[in-house]
Parts: C-alpha cells; structure tokens; sequence
C-alpha cells in the first residue's frame, strides 16, 4: 500500500504561516478521516491539527521525505469538526476573504481545545504476553495500568500508583509493542467534574425492608435508603445528604452494614435547573397552522431551504418554532436555535425544557469553562436533540442538523466584529444548512430590510403572522412630544402621563417596563464654570458616569478611574452629571414611587453568573413591580403581567451616522414596545421624544413594518445600499495619526476605477479614535458579492506587508461606526 498524506490546519499562531500543512498518514491511523483531530509534530513541540483532506500524492514542490507522520489521532467526545462544520469553516474563509487556519480556528471551543493530554494505554494482547515479562518495574507498569479506567492512565498518575519512577519502563514497554500513546483535549483548569457518590448494593425490595426495620431507631437511615431506591442508580452524597436533610453518618453506618457503596462518579455539570413542570401545548392559531404546514413539507423534502416567520410581537413565533422542532425530532433529525441575547437564552431555554425535557442543550459565553466542556461533549455524543445558544453556538457538534432556527434574526449581535473572520451568524447558519439539507427559519416582527427583500422576490419563503396570539390586540401607543416641556420651561424626565401610568399600574398590581438604551447614570461630567467635560485617554468619546460606584468608564475599551470632585481644569466645584442613563433612571424611579419593586437591567448588574435569568425569573414570577433596562429588556421577552411600556428617549438611535439608524430604531422601538399586553389585559405604551414626527417613530408607533419597508427599501436603492449592493468596509488603525489615512489612500489608487465597484472615501471614522488608535475607512460598494470579494482581495494582495498593517476588511458591515 502506497503512502497516504493528510492536509491539516493546526491549531498555532505563527504569523505569515501559509496553511494547510501537509503531513503523512500512518499505516496504524489509515482510518483517520475529514475533520478528526490529531496530533502532530510542530518545530521541536506536538500541536493539534485538523483533517482537512487526505490525498495520494503530496503536493508537487514538496518532498516526500521530509514530510512528517501524525502521531496520533485525539480521542474524546467533540475532538473532532463534524464535516458539516468543517465544510462550514471553509465557506467562511471564501466569503469573509480570512485564511482557512483563521476560519477552522474561529469554529473551535476554547473549552475543548485548550491543551492535550497524553497517557498510556495497554494494546490488545498483553495478557498473553505477560509472562515473557521478567523485569519486575515492567510487569508493575502493565498490572497497574490494567486496573486503571480504559487500561490507561498519564505517567504523573501511573508514577504514583506504582511508587516510583516510570519513564524508562514505559518507554521500553511501547518499544515491545505492549503499550501505546493516547491524546484527549482537555479544556484549561478543569475537566469532567468528579464527586463522591452512593448507590445501593441490594435490590429495591431487600432496601424497602432494611428501612422499615430502621424507621423507628434510625430514621435518617430509612430516608436515605429510600431516596436511592427513588434515584434508582448513583446519586451525589452531598445531594443525597441535603435533599434527605440528614448527616453524613447515617450514610457511613448503611456503608458498613453492606447495604450501599460509595464511589467516585462524573458528575454533569448543569447551566440551568431543569422544570420538573411539564407545559401542555396552547391550541395553534389558523395562521399558526399554516405556517407549521409549510415548514412540514420543507422538512420532508430534506432540501436546504430558508423561510421567514414574519410575525408582529406576540403572534406565537416560540410556538412555531416549539412545533418546527417536535415535526424535525419525528423524522429523527436534531435542531439549533440562536438567539440573540444571552439574557434570552434563559427563557428558550424554560421554555423549551419544560416541552422536551432534558434533551435540550445550551451554549453562550457566561457559562463557565467546566459547563461548556460538558455542554459540548453531551452534544457531541447524541445526548442532546436541541441547542439553545449564541451566535457560536451555530458551530456546535450537533448531528444530522435538520432545522436551524435564527430568532429575531435582524439583531446586530449576530455579527462578529472582532476576532476575525467578521460573521454574520444568520448567513452562517444558511451555509452550515445547506451542507446537511435543513431548513433554516428566520423569525422576527422586525426582519432586516436584506431579508423581508429577499421573501418578497421569493428568495425565501414567506411565514407570515399578522396576528397576536389569541387575538389580542396589540398595545395602544402614545407618543409624548419633549419638546413642550422645554417651551413650557418645565423640562422633565418623566412625562406626567408616563408617571401617572406607573401610578395606576402599581395600584392594579400591574407590571412596568421602563426602556433606555444606556446605561450608567449620565453620559458624563460638566464643568458649568469652564464647560469641561471628562473624555477617555484613549477614544474619542467622553466617559460616561456610574454613580453608585463613583466612577467614570468607556465603555469601548473599558478604562475607568474615579470621578473627581472639583474641576481637574479650573479648580471650580460646579462639576454636574450631564445626560442620562439606566442608573438614573432606577434612583428617580425609587424617589418617585418609594414603595416599587424595581429591577434595573443593563450589563452592569448582570454581570454575575446567572444574572439574566435570575432577575427575568423574579419579574416574570410578579416579584418586583418595573423593570428597567437597556435593550436587554427590548426582544423576545415574554411577560403576562406588564401593560405599560415606557420608552425614556425614542431619539437615541436616531442620528448616528449610519444607513441603518433609521432601521434599528424602528426595529427596537416596536420590539419594545411589544413587550406590554401579551396577557390578557391589554397593553399601553408611552414613547417620549424630541423627533415625534421622524418616520421611524411614527411607522413603530401604528407596528407598521411594512410600511417602514416601503420608505426604506425606497432609499436604500436610490444611495445604493444593501439589498442593492454589498458593501466592504475596510478600517485602518495606528496610533500614528497620519497613518491610516495614508494607507488607505493607496488602497484607493490601486483599486482605481474599477467596472462596478464604488469606492467612497477615506475618511476618518465617527467614532475616529478607539483603544489608543486613530481609525479611518475606506467603503467599497458593488451590485455582485463575488465581485466585491475579488476586488478587495487584489487590492489587500497590491499592497506590501508594511502598508497591509493595522487594516481589517468588514463584508456586509453592520456597522460604520
């Protein structure tokens, strides 16, 4: 048999290390195939690669002698890139112009590639050979290593199970064949969590009747017998112990009576409590019926197709994903829903869970590194039907996908900005579909203007649901014009229909939810005498101010330092917060109704693990009386009980300096204010503004989105923006102030006047310096995405090393900011 050789992306960063590497296929790993993971020697250290292909012939300029055999293959559950994710990662590099490494490495978890583990493992056969064994040290390594899980064990664990040292015999043994090296990933600082277990040794009857003998004289005993007999196999002392409420002794005295054992055990580490409470399925709307219909036979045709659930809030989208899911688990496929926020999550997943049990997993970035690790590994040994996650969790190592689910799918959190490759799950999500056959639903009230675009030329199907489940009515909108206070010399921060809704909702015992997209207490401090203002060292923005914490922070590169008491310019002491934000916003609340339950919701009180859910839970479960946050109270959120919704500022997003500001305030003032009314009383909201007649606020106050499309899909075709061109934005950075300019100036002139392409600027970022560097850009439009692509890759390849630094290339940018 000829040789055979591998293509491998290994997981090292070298700069300008051109990959794939090639490597030669051992006759002992022929079985290895596209996406497993392996181990490989890397200059004088061994590195994890991945199987990208395996060839006949290694490539023409290389010789085959120096090419150097794997090692080993990684075993353990999700080691390997399912080839669907694999084929994905290869998309990614081709349509976001990064390298293959760069995209493989982007779809790996930092939880199961942290570092490798080598141990040793007996081969089959040893037994025979056993007795040609003579040296006493070697026949030790051998009886040890056979009394050890999988006849396995790493040398610092063999060396002191025997005593002593072990390299030398080891060594000599793998010479003579006996032993052999084994590699598993293991995540930094943690692997599979251990705890001490009991279970019982004699079967349920004989238990019952060792506990009525010991119901009398030693209860504690009796419960403990009886709640093992219920768990019906190991079982945790610590929760053994806890939910009996009895003391470890009565434990040790079943142990040395022969009735239980004590063992250590894996133990799963678990994101979330799992409901006990099973939630019967409500009766489907006709339009519901409809929808579910359609995704039915989409499923059965086991074709890649994309549909959008077009539905205003509170129409049942959840459900229809619920029913999508349960139609994809029948025909024995599994599925992956994203969502956009991590504080949505929770809820997915209550809601999930309490449908289809504990067959749901859940991946986001505040889990830790252990329950991520057992996430992954459950999903990557069939334990789970359904992921819940983030905007990573679209590279899980879910199998035989068949539906994928992206909720609120026009959610700029679903693009990656930085590292690179610069993503955007929801198109990430339509490829890793279409390499298994699985439909793709893509659900909102809001859909990005690209995707309502491509339903209405067929593009996509087209779910629509017009209607709030049960017929309610959608939410009455006021909308309360600022401007007269000021006019009236009465400025306020609260419209007295505002406050006077929150008073007649707290005396109803009904809930409210209070929006303002910033937080902190006020955007920053002025200096009334020398109209000073505190602005961050390093980015051109001000620093905004916590009052509870007495600090100024950016919130772009997070620097902070205490706010100061009198001016640092003139000396004077008229140093006053200017602006607002969500923390100003809970101290008038409390001032103005002492009595309230307020929750405040932003980034700076969820920072703890578990944080989101516990703060949704307590108000879902009518704990505190208004909720107030940033646009983690703005999507997807479901509570019966609020009927009042109060928008602080409708303005903020109003102005920036981006094509899509218009979109994104109509898309989060309608999503907020479908927060109010999805029980069975009717909901109220109150938007303040200082723009009341600006189309975005006027089109959210009737929840027209399609009549916000009208006026924008006008637009957007008139200045040549997306869906009628993609874009590229290409960012220079340096903390010379000159340098970016001057680079991308000579981008420009080497891309020159090229048939189709649109090249606007340089010019200097709004947000012109962030982390210390000064930024400039360089936006390229074209009709065709393969001729964007080709464009932008022959002037990034025009340009040498020195005027290629500090440049990134953002494709169909979510933001230009």
């Amino acid at each position: 048999m000829g040789a055979v050789y591998a293509s491998l992306i290994v997981n090292v960063e070298v700069p300008d290390l051109k990959q794939p590497l090639t490597y030669r296929v051992p006759e002992d790993l022929d079985e290895l195939t596209v996406g497993d993971c392996v181990v490989v020697p890397f200059g004088r250290q061994e590195a994890i690669g991945y199987v990208i292909s395996r060839e006949d012939e290694p490539p023409k300029d290389l010789d085959p002698a120096v090419i150097k055999p794997i090692k080993a293959k990684v075993l353990g559950d999700g080691a390997s890139l399912p080839r669907a994710v694999l084929q994905t990662a290869q998309w990614m590099a081709r349509e976001y112009l990064t390298d293959l490494a760069t995209a493989v490495r982007s779809v790996i978890p930092d939880a199961q590639a942290a570092h490798l583990t080598r141990r040793v493992q007996l081969l089959s056969g040893w037994e025979e050979r056993l007795p040609e064994l003579t040296t006493a040290s070697h026949r030790l390594v051998i009886e040890t290593l056979a009394g050890c899980p999988s006849e396995a064990a790493t040398l610092e664990e063999l060396a002191e199970l025997v005593a002593s040292r072990v390299d030398s015999p080891v060594k000599l043994l793998r010479e003579r064949g006996l032993l052999r090296d084994i590699w598993t990933v293991e995540p930094p600082r943690t692997g599979a969590r251990r705890v001490k277990a009991a279970r019982l040794l004699v079967v349920w009857d004989d238990a019952e009747e060792a506990a009525k003998v010991r119901e009398a004289k030693a209860p504690a005993q009796a419960k403990l017998l009886r709640a093992l007999a219920s768990a019906g196999g190991a079982i945790a002392v610590s929760k053994l112990v806890a939910e009996a409420g009895v003391s470890p002794a009565a434990l040790k005295k079943l142990e040395a009576d022969g009735l239980i054992q004590t063992e250590t055990i894996t133990e799963r580490r678990r994101p979330y409590s799992l409901s006990t409470s099973a939630v019967v399925a409500p009766e489907l709307m006709p339009e519901q019926k409809v929808a579910l219909d359609e995704i039915k036979r989409r499923l059965d045709s086991r074709a890649h197709n994309v549909a959008l659930l077009y539905g205003v809030t509170g129409s049942g989208k959840t459900e229809v994903y619920l029913r999508a899911i349960a139609e994809t688990r029948r025909r024995g496929r599994t599925a992956l829903v994203l969502v956009p926020e991590i504080a949505l999550t929770a809820q997915v997943v209550d809601s999930f869970r309490s449908r289809i049990g504990d067959r749901v997993a859940v991946l986001h970035s505040q889990l830790s590194v252990g329950e991520r690790r057992d996430e992954w590994q459950r999903i990557a040994r069939g334990e789970a039907d359904v992921v819940v996650g983030a905007r990573s969790a679209i590279f899980c190592p879910l199998p035989n996908v068949g539906l994928i689910v992206v909720d609120e799918e026009h959610e700029g959190s679903y693009k990656q900005d930085q590292p690179a490759p610069r993503y955007h799950a929801r198109e990430v999500a339509i490829a890793r579909a279409r390499a298994t056959g699985a439909t793709v639903i893509l659900g909102s009230a809001t859909p990005s203007v690209e995707t309502f675009w491509r339903a209405e030329k067929g593009e996509y199907g087209f779910l629509p649901l017009r209607e709030r489940a049960l017929s309610r009515p959608l939410p009455s909108v006021e909308i309360i014009d600022l401007r007269e206070g000021f006019k009236k010399g009465q400025p306020a921060l609260f419209a007295p229909q505002l406050l006077e809704g929150i008073t007649e909702r707290l005396a109803k015992r009904e809930q409210t939810i209070l929006f303002l997209n910033r937080r902190g207490f006020s955007m920053f401090l002025l200096c009334r005498d020398c109209g000073y203002t505190t602005r961050c060292p390093n980015c051109e923005v001000s620093l905004t101010y916590h009052q509870r914490s007495a600090r100024l922070v950016c919130h772009h590169c997070n620097y902070e330092r205490p706010a100061p008491d009198m001016c640092p310019t003139c000396n004077g002491n008229r140093l006053r917060p200017f602006g607002i934000g969500t923390e100003k916003i809970e101290t008038e609340i409390k001032l103005a109704f002492p009595t309230a339950r307020v929750i405040r919701m932003d980034r700076d009180t969820t920072m703890e693990k578990n944080a989101h859910m516990k703060m949704l839970r307590q108000f879902r479960s009518g704990e505190a009386d208004i909720l107030i946050g940033t646009q983690m109270v703005a999507k997807g959120l479901d509570f019966a009980g609020v009927t009042l919704v109060g928008v602080i500022s409708a303005d903020t997003a109003l102005n920036l300096p981006d094509f899509r500001a218009s979109e994104r305030a109509f898309q989060l003032l309608t999503q907020v204010a479908g927060r109010a009314g999805r029980g069975r009383k009717p909901g109220h909201v109150i938007l303040q503004s200082f723009n009341p007649e600006h189309e975005s606020i006027a089109a959210a106050a009737e929840h027209d989105y399609e009549l916000f499309y009208k006026r924008e899909i006008v637009f957007r075709e008139e200045l040549g923006y997306p869906p009628f061109a993609r874009l590229a934005n290409i960012i220079a950075q340096d903390e010379d102030e000159r340098l970016p300019e001057t680079r991308l100036r000579v981008l420009a002139e080497r891309l020159g006047d090229a048939e189709g392409l649109r090249v606007l600027g340089p010019a200097p970022c709004p947000l012109s310096r962030l982390r210390g560097k000064f930024r400039w850009h360089l936006l390229l439009k074209c009709a065709d995405g393969d001729a964007l692509r080709a464009h932008v890759r022959r002037g990034m390849l025009s340009l040498n090393s020195s005027e290629r630094f500090g440049l990134t290339v953002d494709l169909d940018p979510m933001s230009l900011l």
